[in-house]
């Protein structure tokens, strides 16, 4: 990491356990991981944060089509059934060599 400061690999510089008792009494607990953003030094289009699950993981509403919003207007990253739900599929083209 220190050799390639530019990297895209992710850094992490922390996991936290984060505990609390709420209202019910019942104590919660919660795991939070910290890392680096890699867009930061450059202009990206639709960006999608996949964890692997569907619970809860929606961004856009329902009247939202992802064809018609720019990525000027996505001001956060799209989630793992907005994914499912407009692209589908990962096609994957090889770069012409030269």
């Amino acid at each position: 990491m220190r050799e390639y400061k530019d990297s895209l690999i992710s850094r992490f510089y922390g996991l936290h356990e984060v505990v609390w008792q709420g209202s019910d009494n019942k104590e919660n607990v919660r795991y939070l991981v910290i890392m680096n953003n890699v867009f930061t030094d450059f202009a990206t289009g639709v960006k999608f944060d996949l964890k692997g699950s569907v619970t809860g993981r929606t961004a856009l509403r329902d009247d939202q089509n992802l064809e018609t919003l720019t990525a000027k207007q996505l001001k956060t990253a799209l989630k793992d059934n907005d994914f499912r739900k407009h692209l589908k599929v990962v096609k994957l083209d090889e770069l012409p060599s030269g």
